[in-house]
């Protein structure tokens, strides 16, 4: 009993540890895309919320859509 119990132990810290890198190179994957963008040709930088060009801001899906 003590063995299936080290043995699924094993599988969670196995799935969490997967699970966690996923969600760490997503949210990596999404701040390098989301870094720059172009609105009307200005260059803009993006955070976390919106895309902030010097007197305007704008939906942060262009930033997404505009680094390919």
């Amino acid at each position: 009993m003590a063995f299936l119990n080290r043995k699924l132990l094993v599988v969670v810290f196995v799935l969490g540890l997967a699970l966690g890198f996923l969600v760490f190179s997503n949210i990596n994957k999404e701040s390098v895309v989301t870094s720059a963008c172009f609105v009307e040709n200005h260059a803009c930088k993006c955070n976390s919320t919106e895309c902030v060009c010097d007197n305007f801001s704008v939906n942060p899906s262009i930033c997404t859509q505009s680094s390919g």
